[in-house]
């Protein structure tokens, strides 16, 4: 029993120095996590507007675009007047 308290205090101390050690890797772990997590959430958020924009398009393109579009210009057709 003699012989293992010196070696458990070696361990433990040893696995504490290493632990002490390795402290700016994981806060460079967490750091670059965090980035990745919102380099994800500003990609979602890209595709989410690019997909609105596209909705947006094809409804200006169409025919009914278009018109609302011209209505909303205050644009008449010949021989229309504004109401």
């Amino acid at each position: 029993m003699k012989r293992a308290l010196p070696t458990v205090i070696v361990a433990l101390a040893g696995t504490a120095v290493g632990l002490y050690a390795s402290r700016d890797v994981w806060r460079r772990y967490h750091d670059e996590r965090v980035q990745a997590d919102q380099a994800r959430a500003d990609m979602r958020a890209a595709e989410l507007r690019q997909a609105e924009l596209q909705r947006q398009k094809a409804y200006l393109e169409s025919r009914s675009g278009r018109e609302q579009l011209a209505r909303d210009r205050e644009w008449t057709k010949p021989g229309e007047t504004r109401l």
